[in-house]
């Protein structure tokens, strides 16, 4: 069975956001536990240009290793290229 590694990632930069933004809960395939400075910027210059506007970040103490799930709900979103 998969696992997904899931992290929090906010942008102030919206006005007037719909519900459960601006925060979005990237995911990912869990094929291996890695989690540093490299992967966590990589992911907020994917959502940058994805999910517009820029000034996407994470949230500290936010991420879960080996989920057994994605996360859902509307704030979800698989970043298509893992680790």
């Amino acid at each position: 069975m998969p696992k997904y590694n899931i992290e929090k990632f906010a942008n102030d930069n919206i006005a007037n956001p719909p519900a459960g933004i601006p925060e979005r809960k990237v995911y990912w395939l869990a094929t291996k536990h890695k989690h540093n400075a490299a992967e966590i910027t990589a992911i907020a210059k994917w959502l940058d240009v994805n999910y517009l506007p820029v000034g996407w970040k994470v949230r500290s103490n936010s991420f879960e290793s080996s989920q057994s799930s994605p996360p859902n709900d509307a704030s979800a979103v698989e970043y298509p290229y893992g680790f």
